[in-house]
């Protein structure tokens, strides 16, 4: 319940409440599946970012988020996973890495809802300011949200 809570507290922009429910959270078992250990890492990336953690806190949870994602996009469903991992690298000035794992996980994502609004304005704003991926980021958009590419 824990978890709900501090992404609850995260969508509503209570990072406080986000990092009190997050502690209450059982410390990263190795025994956790790698779906729940890149959940946990995700939280904990944008909990840590909106404490303002120390860069070597970051780089380390950056780095094993995006060996979890890396392990588990091909499920198509990790929305919160792929944005936290761009928000993370973005901290530490990989802006353009985390578009391009952003971009890769709209084009491998299966989930039957819509693309999350916070994914959609990062890759307009891409758009808008990386104009060579224009025509691909169009296409993926336009993929994801079920409609013909413009």
């Amino acid at each position: 319940i824990h978890y709900h809570e501090a992404r609850l507290a995260l969508e509503e922009g209570d990072s406080a409440g986000a990092a009190t429910a997050f502690d209450l959270i059982e410390t990263l078992s190795p025994t956790y599946s790698v779906t729940r250990r890149g959940y946990y890492l995700a939280l904990e990336v944008q909990i840590r970012l909106k404490q303002g953690a120390a860069i070597e806190v970051v780089e380390k949870l950056v780095a094993e988020l995006e060996a979890t994602h890396l392990q588990m996009r091909d499920l198509g469903s990790q929305d919160f996973e792929s944005i936290s991992l761009y928000l993370g690298l973005c901290a530490l000035g990989a802006k353009d890495r985390g578009a391009q794992l952003l971009r890769e996980h709209v084009g491998l994502r299966r989930a039957k809802w819509p693309l999350p609004q916070t994914i959609m304005r990062v890759l307009e704003a891409e758009e808008s300011r990386n104009p060579v991926q224009l025509r691909r980021t169009n296409a993926t958009l336009a993929a994801a949200a079920g409609q013909r590419a413009f």
